[in-house]
């Protein structure tokens, strides 16, 4: 029977057949990867972030379009309606002066 060991410490039992080497080097590999990934999700961030400020922009640009067209509207329709009242006024009075 082994020994007993102090609760505060550990025992740990290494197969010597164990590869130090290989395993490091699969480590290495799979850090390599994931700093890959982790730089092209970055740019990947990068472009997404650019191009919702683009979409940002247009919209504002459009928005602003939409109030000047709106403006535009209304005076229109303000100026039509007056042009109307005019014609139903200038037919009122030749209506008057025909009967």
């Amino acid at each position: 029977m082994p020994a007993r060991v102090p609760s505060d410490q550990l025992q740990i039992s290494i197969d010597p057949q164990f590869n130090y080497d290989s395993q490091l080097q699969d480590l290495r590999n799979d850090v390599k990867k994931i700093k890959q990934l982790a730089y092209a999700i970055e740019d990947e961030r990068k472009l997404q972030g650019a191009d919702i400020n683009t979409l940002e922009e247009y919209m504002e640009k459009a928005q602003m379009m939409l109030k000047k067209a709106s403006r535009r509207l209304t005076a229109v329709s303000k100026q039509s309606r007056s042009f109307l009242m005019l014609w139903v006024v200038l037919f009122g009075l030749g209506l008057f002066f025909v009967v």
